[in-house]
């Protein structure tokens, strides 16, 4: 069985377009033979689109009513995970994951897929579904004490999974103070400056502070703030009197990688004045 998630904005360095990547991941498609099974993403075009050219058998997953494996009724529960019914083969089964994200969802209904076609019932899986946990720093739920939740997502990122991630963090319930700690997202090519701009602006519908850390800052900022507040953030990192403030005022430099020394973060989360019940997302870089 080959199975096929998605087409996203990976490695766009090394591709001239997401049309070029889509065909490069349908090389998956070939050399199937009749009997073979392809388990394909219902909702991706770039995906769909393509897998005609397969010689075996196509079954697919997603939240289309279409789909194989569909998943209706979806509920974003933040940082609790998500609740969906799934439905496959004239079955409908509650599904709930404590992992994050629709990423997480979508994931698990491509396992189910195949699962299916091992002659695994659907009910089983969704017990088994319902006790999965994520694997480190992707997406880890960390709940500290005094209050403070912290999303380690610092294993990778795209422009995707960071749209993804601070959906969850925005989902979050309650009126806690949200902090987004994001790292550079690599090989984007010559695209990186205007995904990373476009993701400043998705992290400035859903987040109270926003803190970048390595090259992309001021492609992060741009997106998140006025020209203003972009040209004096992105100063500090060669400002001396920035660095001796800080070392008066907080005992550390905190511009010696963009925004803040990693180093410093327990200074860091002082210094942002972090309560009870606020959610802090932090985000590694990503290639």
């Amino acid at each position: 069985t080959r199975v096929w998630t998605n087409v996203a904005e990976v490695h766009s360095a090394f591709f001239p377009s997401l049309d070029a990547i889509a065909e490069a991941k349908a090389e998956l498609l070939e050399g199937a033979e009749a009997g073979q099974v392809l388990v394909a993403n219902a909702d991706d075009p770039l995906v769909m689109s393509r897998v005609g050219r397969f010689a075996g058998r196509t079954t697919t997953f997603g939240t289309s009513p279409e789909a194989t494996v569909s998943a209706t009724g979806i509920e974003d529960l933040g940082l609790d995970g998500t609740r969906a019914t799934v439905r496959a083969r004239g079955e409908e089964v509650p599904w709930r994951l404590n992992v994050l994200g629709r990423g997480s969802l979508m994931n698990s209904l491509a396992a189910a897929a195949v699962g299916l076609e091992l002659g695994v019932p659907l009910a089983e899986m969704a017990e088994v579904a319902a006790t999965l946990v994520p694997a480190a720093h992707r997406g880890e739920v960390l709940r500290l004490r005094g209050g403070v939740t912290v999303v380690d997502d610092s294993y990778n990122s795209n422009p995707r999974a960071l749209a993804g991630a601070l959906a969850v963090l925005a989902a979050a319930p309650g009126g806690a103070r949200r902090v987004a700690v994001l790292g550079e997202m690599l090989e984007l090519g010559d695209q990186a400056t205007a995904m990373h701009e476009a993701c400043g602006r998705g992290a400035a519908a859903g987040v109270d502070v926003l803190v970048t850390v390595g090259g992309a800052l001021h492609r992060l900022l741009r997106g998140h703030v006025k020209d203003f507040y972009t040209a004096f953030y992105a100063a500090i990192t060669h400002s001396e009197a920035h660095r001796a403030f800080c070392g008066r005022a907080y005992g550390a430099d905190l511009g010696q990688h963009g925004f803040a020394d990693v180093e410093q973060l327990a200074l860091l989360l002082r210094v942002a004045h972090l309560k009870p019940h606020h959610h802090v997302l932090d985000l590694g870089c990503g290639d």
